[in-house]
């Protein structure tokens, strides 16, 4: 049976004790989340929801393995999309993956990067150097990351680039949407 709405007008309604501690509770909350960044807000809460058992947040939510916390979607949780099995290659990831289009293998060598080596955000050129060393560079990497970006909802984002030419080494960092797309993908092949 499906829990009550908290929202709706059917919910039984907290005591004053109850409203209280869950004010004191929201406020506490809101003063801890406001130090963080949105990705951070983003994590923290869908952690939260996870360990209680709210559904709908459980596929962003990071984990806690062995006493730490690992990053969103790190493809370790028992509720996430996908596997929760750590590639120990490149290639095997790859290879579970199954990328079709130079942006899926793109978002695969990013995957690499970002969730399997724990990166905070990688380069588009290291991407395309292990794809080289798998199945051949891509023709142009920027093209790749530039139909990423423009997926909607986005896959990817451009945190930064080095130089001043067109040519810059550009760095970016998965989104839960490209971490999911990922794990989809690898779900799709198994």
């Amino acid at each position: 049976m499906k829990p009550a709405d908290p929202a709706s007008k059917d919910a039984p309604q907290p005591s004053p004790q109850e409203a209280k501690r869950e004010l004191a509770a929201i406020s506490e909350a809101m003063e801890s989340l406001g130090k963080l960044s949105q990705n951070g807000r983003i994590r923290a809460f869908s952690y939260m929801a996870s360990a209680f058992g709210i559904a709908g947040f459980a596929e962003a939510a990071p984990i806690i393995d062995g006493g730490k916390i690992n990053k969103l979607g790190h493809g370790f949780h028992k509720d996430s999309v996908g596997s929760n099995k750590k590639y120990p290659s490149f290639a095997e990831l790859y290879d579970a993956a199954r990328p079709n289009t130079g942006a899926e293998k793109a978002l695969v060598g990013g995957y690499w990067f970002q969730i399997c080596e724990k990166q905070e955000d990688f380069v588009s050129a290291d991407v395309n150097k292990v794809l080289a060393n798998v199945v051949g560079p891509l023709s142009n990497v920027t093209v790749a990351f530039d139909t990423l970006k423009a997926a909607k909802p986005s896959l990817v984002i451009q945190i930064g680039k080095s130089g001043k030419a067109q040519q810059a080494r550009k760095k970016y960092k998965l989104t839960v949407a490209g971490v999911r797309e990922v794990e989809e993908m690898i779900v799709r092949e198994t």
